[in-house]
């Protein structure tokens, strides 16, 4: 009998220490990692979805997010990372096709340029040195060009 628990204890306490590891990881470890995606979700209360065209992103149905309108059609290797709970927030990146970025608007609000609200490793960490803001109905983003790579990011506040 007490052999048995025994064994629950230390299945207990494995099963709590493997949590507070989960946790305590910073969140976008679990972005790469095959079918982690669900518990990234419940734990961290963020997702990442990969499109290969935007049109595939634009065209998912009971999605979570909207892309940029300045996203162009042709848009390719698509990444979104959103959060939602706690300070809401949204990471994009795409690769440019034929089409240009639209034009920044010229009705945004002004506004300090804020640190993107999320972080994962295929987003530079140094990308609001270098962000022009944009908006469209959705809100407002700071978005950065590198060679053919788009970076934006959207923060609860914009």
């Amino acid at each position: 009998m007490a052999g048995k628990g025994r064994g629950i204890l230390i299945a207990g306490a494995v099963a709590v220490g493997v949590g507070t590891l989960a946790y305590a990881l910073p969140s976008d470890f679990f972005d790469e990692l095959p079918a982690a995606g669900r518990f990234n979700q419940i734990l961290h209360h963020e997702s990442t979805r990969t499109f290969a065209t935007a049109a595939d992103a634009k065209g998912e149905g009971g999605t979570t997010f909207t892309l940029p309108a300045f996203t162009p059609s042709d848009a390719t290797d698509v990444k979104v990372k959103t959060r939602r709970g706690g300070p809401d927030g949204a990471l994009y990146r795409f690769r440019l096709g034929r089409a240009a970025l639209a034009p920044a608007g010229t009705d945004c609000p002004a506004a300090a340029r804020p640190a993107a609200p999320l972080a994962a490793r295929w987003f530079p960490g140094d990308a609001v040195a270098d962000a022009r803001t944009y908006c469209d109905a959705h809100g407002t983003y700071q978005v950065v060009v590198r060679g053919d790579t788009v970076y934006a990011w959207r923060t609860s506040a914009s």
